[in-house]
């Protein structure tokens, strides 16, 4: 503002000084006929001059005064921001005040909260709020081209599960995850979902029985709590155990029509599930990382163990190692061990292990149309019987696939398996397996398994699958 007036008065002032010189040169003709008016224009010059010096003055004081004002202003800022010539040791540094100290809590209560709503962000579901859970339905539909009724038992076709999947995240630390399998029409356990017909009585399930109607099973419910101390993860609900590798895979998400017969034989047609907690820990390992699972769940299944009538808890531990072989590939190797009663009265033990290996190759440059999956599992179990004895049996098989092109996929698997009650009946199979993915959303897969056993005539199948989803599906673990 000071400014402004100063410039104004400079302006004024040069204009009574530019009218003063020309009235004290005026021409000599007017001086010649205007005389009597020399008098008068006198007195208006000492007038004017007056006035000049007057506004010069005043231009001078406000030209003080902008000085001033410039020395309190330069002084406030070097009172509030100190520059010093040197940095004091640290032992001469004076201890903050309240104010820094204040201001270096804010600014780490401002840093945490930018973390925490980084976050938020990454725990927000793709595609949707944060708020609404991701829900997904799948069908999974068979064919059984050479079906015999009375080797394979059901149906010829069989809309084997629909299942209803729904996942969210609870807050960033925490998610859920429920999945509800409705098999429509008439179901039979022998053949419904794994297509493997047990055709002696020592090697079926104690519920082998149809039953007619739909049959609507929870297959999983459960919690996940990803951030607690000590780098722990926790799993509490109902849940597949971490027992093995095509354990914890859904059928839509297996890479064959049926289940491998060991798996079949010794955790059952649903898989190893039970209601409990899990709880693991990853632990790195320089290129590669180990992980630790231990749980613990109610005795749920019937082929291993006593399907519950024993009121006891079954208990599982699993360990496993993972490396990368190069940027394109990768092996996982894992143990699992497992334990609980097998009768009512919780008197005799069985003991399951496990190993499992998965080699995984897939080019960086051409991983949507060339990949490679190797996998093998091998089962051993224990099992005490009523003489005190303990039984020995194993099962194990091995799958390959190649991925042709983006669409096209090929693949083996060879099985061998005994049963949990028995080592001297056995069964192995081979199978050869097409699968075409129009897109991830859905496939077609035609499987041809040749099966030869110690206690029946050979048996050979036709599976044909079609399997289709909508709405996301959140991956199963790798």
């Amino acid at each position: 503002m000071y400014k402004k007036h100063f410039v104004i008065l400079l302006l004024f002032s040069f204009i009574l000084n530019f009218a003063g010189a020309a009235f004290a040169s005026p021409s000599t003709q007017s001086k010649k006929q205007a005389k009597p008016a020399d008098s008068q224009s006198a007195e208006k010059m000492k007038k004017m001059q007056k006035q000049i010096d007057d506004l010069q003055s005043e231009l001078l004081k406000m030209k003080d005064e902008m000085e001033k004002m410039k020395a309190e202003k330069q002084a406030n800022q070097e009172k509030t921001v100190p520059q010093p010539e040197t940095s004091p040791s640290p032992s001469e540094s004076p201890a903050p005040d309240n104010d820094q100290q204040e201001l270096e809590k804010l600014q780490k209560e401002m840093q945490t909260d930018d973390e925490d709503s980084k976050e938020s962000e990454k725990a927000k579901p793709q595609g949707g709020s944060s708020l609404n859970p991701d829900i997904s339905v799948i069908g999974d539909f068979v064919w059984n081209l050479n079906h015999n009724k009375d080797i394979d038992g059901g149906n010829p076709f069989q809309l084997r599960e629909l299942e209803i999947g729904i996942q969210g995240n609870i807050d960033p630390w925490t998610s859920m995850a429920a999945f509800v399998s409705v098999a429509p029409g008439s179901v039979n356990s022998k053949s419904s979902k794994n297509l493997i017909y047990k055709r002696v009585k020592t090697a079926t399930s104690k519920h082998g029985d149809e039953e007619s109607g739909t049959s609507i099973d929870l297959e999983e419910c459960y919690t996940n709590f990803h951030k607690l101390p000590l780098g722990l993860q926790m799993k509490a609900g109902k849940f597949l155990m971490n027992f093995g590798k095509d354990n914890l895979l859904h059928p839509h998400a297996k890479p064959y029509v049926d289940i491998p017969t060991v798996v079949n034989n010794y955790l059952g047609e649903e898989g190893m599930a039970g209601t409990g907690a899990s709880l693991s820990a990853m632990i790195p390992l320089g290129r590669a990382y180990g992980e630790i699972t231990a749980e613990a769940v109610n005795d749920e299944n019937e082929t291993t163990f006593s399907g519950g009538t024993s009121g006891k808890v079954l208990y599982n531990g699993h360990a496993k190692l993972f490396t990368d072989l190069s940027e394109s590939s990768n092996i996982e190797a894992g143990y699992s061990y497992m334990t609980g009663f097998n009768n009512e009265d919780a008197t005799r033990l069985s003991k399951l292990q496990g190993v499992d290996l998965t080699y995984r190759w897939r080019p960086l440059q051409r991983g949507r149309y060339n990949s490679v999956l190797v996998r093998g599992e091998h089962f051993w179990s224990s099992r005490e019987n009523t003489e005190g004895r303990y039984i020995n049996t194993k099962g194990y098989y091995g799958f390959a696939q190649y991925q042709l092109n983006r669409n096209w996929y090929i693949g083996t698997r060879y099985d061998y398996s005994e049963y949990p009650y028995t080592s001297k009946l056995h069964e192995k199979s081979i199978s050869g397996i097409l699968t075409y993915y129009p897109t991830e959303f859905s496939y077609m897969r035609l499987q041809y398994k040749s099966t030869d056993s110690n206690y029946a005539t050979p048996l050979y199948q036709w599976l044909f699958q079609l399997n289709f989803m909508v709405g996301p599906h959140g991956a199963h673990k790798f």
